[in-house]
């Protein structure tokens, strides 16, 4: 009998979780232990949890720790969460500077909701202003905004409005569309959309007219995706041509898509190349779905190095046929 014939053991999701986190528990970055805690979070059984609050609540960082405890209180039983949440909101306020605090607060906000996370929200606003960098700022707002009361909203949406760089402005208004009445709505959206078609530059424009498609009418987006791709392409840049067609591939019109591919097959970087293959391929109508699958799949085969192949093979795994499984 060959190894590969010996009977495994079954594996469970808990002891794959259980394993995960006795090497969590030896990465010798803070930061590397509090990600990896906060992404298995959810998955760790409960016999774990203990071990996992002792290991946050030796961070030294006080972010990290805040960060890490909300992580946990999602795993913990309902009756003992309010009480995690407190705690962690007391790490938070030991945070002396106030734009750092405005993160881990807009997470607060969200994990406690009602009165108290509209509370956490308002103290977040009021340091997102010291954020000196425009897109934190800018992103950290647009989080805030589905937690902040309505005079708050208004002039979170005026800062907004303030940020200079329109690339980074004209998807930031889209996406706080979303938390307006649906009366402010399109009119901000179309704002938005405006302002994306200003941009000079058109890398610059390709990116905000991209970031703009989740948050448009679906009828709009076709149009908008294809603005987007005309734009990448005057760049003579095939890997941000390849980016862009992965970010516009779900909303191009059939036609947009079809004229996509032989400029996608064309693309000289082979990560560009496999990348916008296999964005376009599962889009694909399902008639070509497995054709372009095995072509975008056959592309990223030819990938150097590991962790980069993986990476390009890593959108096709929940969706090849079998068939496709050994090329």
């Amino acid at each position: 009998m060959t190894s590969h014939s010996l009977p495994r053991a079954p594996l469970s999701r808990a002891s794959v979780a259980r394993e995960a986190f006795a090497a969590a528990q030896q990465i010798t970055s803070e930061w590397s232990r509090s990600r990896a805690v906060r992404q298995m979070a959810g998955l760790l059984p409960p016999d774990c949890l203990p071990a996992a609050l002792t290991l946050a609540r030796a961070l030294v960082s006080p972010t990290l720790r805040a960060r890490t405890l909300m992580a946990l209180a999602l795993a913990t039983a309902p009756d003992d969460r309010p009480a995690l949440l407190a705690e962690a909101e007391q790490v938070i306020h030991t945070i002396p500077s106030a734009a750092a605090r405005a993160g881990p607060l807009s997470v607060l906000a969200e994990r406690l909701g009602g009165s108290a996370g509209a509370e956490a929200a308002q103290a977040a606003f009021a340091g997102a202003p010291d954020e000196a960098d425009p897109n934190e700022r800018g992103w950290l707002i647009v989080g805030l905004l589905p937690h902040l009361p309505e005079p708050a909203r208004l002039t979170a949406l005026a800062q907004l409005r303030s940020i200079g760089d329109a690339g980074l402005r004209a998807p930031m208004l889209a996406h706080a569309a979303r938390h307006l009445p649906e009366t402010h709505r399109p009119t901000l959206l179309a704002d938005a959309l405006t302002q994306a078609r200003a941009i000079p530059d058109a890398e610059a424009r390709s990116r905000a007219l991209s970031g703009l498609l989740p948050t448009l009418p679906p009828a709009e987006r076709p149009a908008v995706a294809a603005e987007a791709l005309a734009a990448a392409a005057t760049l003579n840049d095939d890997t941000q041509w390849g980016r862009v067609a992965q970010w516009t591939a779900a909303s191009l019109s059939p036609e947009a898509l079809a004229a996509a591919y032989p400029v996608a097959r064309a693309l000289g970087p082979v990560e560009a190349r496999a990348e916008a293959l296999s964005a376009l391929a599962l889009v694909a109508p399902e008639a070509d779905r497995p054709a372009r699958l095995a072509e975008a799949l056959q592309a990223a085969a030819q990938v150097p190095g590991g962790w980069d192949r993986a990476f390009a093979v890593e959108p096709l795994a929940g969706v090849l046929p079998p068939e496709l499984y050994d090329l």
